[in-house]
């Protein structure tokens, strides 16, 4: 099975579990509601992380401020009194500012879990799966002969041409 394959599956056993514990956790008393609520963003992005070939340090952090940075937007906002607001669609004031503010929870509610992976991954997505140690290594390979090389453009032009090269280019695979 290849890695990419193994992560997404590892990735859906995890959300899996969190996925029912949640629905079990939104069904309790209103407390336990309204801690819970934005925890449906959060989930699929935990379960990547869990299912990712990250050290365990990197998991701790990364979850920790996953779980940091949502439970400090609950608070500002509900002190604000913001989050009632933008969870019901009911702005009590017709300005562009209430309307700015809930747009604003919102973009966060779905931005800060995208952004947190991203950070995660250190902006490239196949370090998520690659075995650790070998994020440069799965990079460097060459997509014509296989062979890891350090200069893989300098590798291409030399091996395979000029062509090749113009041709990786355009795939994106250098």
């Amino acid at each position: 099975m290849k890695p990419r394959t193994a992560f997404i599956l590892r990735a859906l056993g995890f959300s899996l579990p969190l996925f029912v514990a949640w629905w079990f956790a939104t069904a309790g008393p209103a407390q336990v509601r309204w801690i819970v609520a934005d925890a449906g963003f959060v989930i699929p992005v935990l379960a990547i992380i869990l299912a990712s070939r990250l050290t365990r340090r990197e998991k701790i952090l990364a979850i920790g401020s996953l779980v940091v940075l949502f439970v400090e937007m609950d608070i500002v906002f509900s002190l604000l009194g913001v989050r009632g607001v933008a969870e019901t669609g009911q702005a009590t004031t017709n300005t562009a500012m209430g309307y700015s503010v809930a747009a604003i929870y919102h973009a966060l509610r779905i931005g800060l879990p995208i952004g947190t992976l991203i950070v995660v991954s250190k902006g490239n997505p196949q370090t998520l799966w690659a075995p650790v140690g070998e994020e440069r290594a799965v990079s460097d390979r060459c997509p014509y002969c296989g062979r890891r090389r350090a200069g893989l453009e300098m590798h291409i032009r030399d091996a395979h041409g000029q062509k090749a090269l113009q041709r990786a280019f355009d795939r994106g695979e250098v």
